[in-house]
């Protein structure tokens, strides 16, 4: 006898990558410890159609490996384990701890913060046409005097948060630091900020860069925001278009100056990529 359910199924998964719930979601926040994946969705796992009847809770019970680490990116795959569907937390970008590209999809992610908080907005999904693509990006910092610390909070979805301050005392027109990120892959990102700049002297400016060929830091634009104050002025910097993978934030002051800078947040959205 023919099991005409299963041949469906299989049927459905030959065109079918993923479907969202009613909202348009996949996975939304519930509360610090838990995310849930919304009733309705379905998943194409290795040519497996899963279809999630009722909302599903997804917390550190389901870690793929280890326990719960602060100020750390996770992701959420949706997996096949012993003919069922079952959903897997972890660190790894690709592929979760136990599971391979056939028997798990990554559907999303979000970030757990430096108190252990899972922050709500941080949350994302496939589903959504713009996701921030600065979430889990690797953020690091170079050529300050002292570094802003904190560099996750910049990444983290919560624009409250913010970066310790970043410095530098200049003998005369300088660089005062960078700020530099990686998104992992090669495409055309939409990128902004808002931050905290400062100087005792002269013009800070903020300049964009990005590495269209791969290798060689490249100044696409004129100054995307600017300020001479001596106290914190917190502003949107422009937003920027720009191609590569590497993109830095260039923080340059136009004389002798002890120059200030703190980011609360940074917003990058992929535009070559459906």
């Amino acid at each position: 006898m023919f099991n005409y359910g299963a041949i469906n199924r299989r049927i459905k998964a030959e065109f079918l990558d993923y479907g969202a719930a009613q909202s348009g979601r996949i996975l939304e926040y519930v509360d610090a410890s838990h995310v849930k994946c919304l009733a309705g969705c379905a998943f194409n796992v290795g040519g497996h159609l899963f279809i999630v009847p009722s909302d599903v809770n997804i917390g550190w019970s389901n870690l793929d490996a280890g326990s719960e680490a602060n100020d750390t990116f996770y992701y959420v795959y949706a997996c096949r384990s012993a003919g069922g569907l079952t959903f897997k937390v972890s660190t790894n970008s690709s592929v979760p701890t136990g599971f391979t590209a056939a028997t798990s999809k990554r559907i999303g992610g979000f970030f757990n913060n430096s108190s252990g908080d899972i922050v709500s907005g941080s949350v994302w999904d496939i589903a959504q046409p713009l996701t921030n693509a600065a979430w889990g990006c690797t953020i690091s910092a170079s050529n300050w005097g002292t570094a802003p610390s904190n560099l996750n909070n910049a990444i983290d979805g919560d624009p409250s948060t913010v970066t310790g301050t970043g410095s530098k005392t200049t003998a005369g027109s300088a660089t005062v630091g960078n700020v530099d990120l990686d998104f992992g892959e090669e495409g055309v990102y939409l990128i902004s900020a808002k931050i905290g700049i400062w100087t005792d002297a002269g013009i800070l400016y903020v300049y964009p860069y990005s590495k269209p060929d791969g290798s060689n830091w490249q100044h696409p634009g004129p100054h995307i925001a600017q300020s001479g104050s001596g106290t914190e002025r917190v502003m949107n910097i422009y937003a920027f278009i720009a191609s590569g993978q590497h993109f830095r934030l260039n923080f340059w002051v136009s004389a002798a100056a002890t120059a200030n800078v703190k980011i609360y947040q940074i917003w990058a959205y992929r535009l070559d990529k459906k």
